[in-house]
């Protein structure tokens, strides 16, 4: 199944449940939910499985591949779900205020997510620096890939959470304001 299509499926369940059937608002908002849970999971489980470096004795392990992204292969489709229930919510909360709240929680929203994006990179460049200096078999920083083995920390916590939900909320803004006018 495409991305359309799933987009579409999404759009006719959203027309249903705007036609009335509360069996269905509560059947979705159920979906939802559990969504919710999985893409926390994820994050959770993406930061948990981040592989310890050691600094005194060099880097530890060797791993095949990184299992931080396992959870997020695993559960994409909840992830889809909770972007999309996500983006409806901000989308029914943000049409209820003034354009003038619409606008500056567009732009906070975009500046806070701007800061948490710079500030993950920022620690994700000085980890691959530290990669470099404490394991004798990489000379070069380019040698070391942004998302590895010990970056999950990095990159799947609650700021990188929080900066989804900004992102989806910068997202809705963006929308309703352009409807709107």
């Amino acid at each position: 199944m495409g991305a359309h299509q799933t987009i579409s499926h999404l759009n006719y369940a959203g027309e249903l449940l705007k036609s009335g059937g509360s069996n269905l608002r509560v059947i979705y908002l159920g979906i939802y939910f559990i969504s919710v849970l999985a893409t926390i999971m994820m994050y959770i489980l993406g930061n948990n499985l981040a592989e310890p470096l050691l600094t005194e004795s060099g880097l530890s392990g060797g791993g095949n591949g990184n299992p931080g992204l396992f959870p997020f292969v695993v559960l994409s489709p909840f992830l889809l779900i909770f972007i999309y229930g996500t983006y409806w919510l901000f989308n029914k909360g943000i049409d209820n205020v003034t354009v003038k709240s619409k606008w500056g929680l567009t732009i906070i929203s975009c500046a806070v997510f701007t800061l948490i994006f710079a500030f993950t990179l920022n620690k994700a460049e000085a980890l691959r620096y530290l990669i470099v200096n404490q394991n004798p078999s990489f000379e070069n920083v380019s040698q070391v890939d942004l998302i590895n083995t010990y970056s999950n920390s990095i990159f799947f916590n609650f700021y990188t959470f929080v900066a989804l939900l900004l992102i989806i909320l910068v997202a809705a803004g963006i929308r309703v304001l352009l409807v709107r006018r």
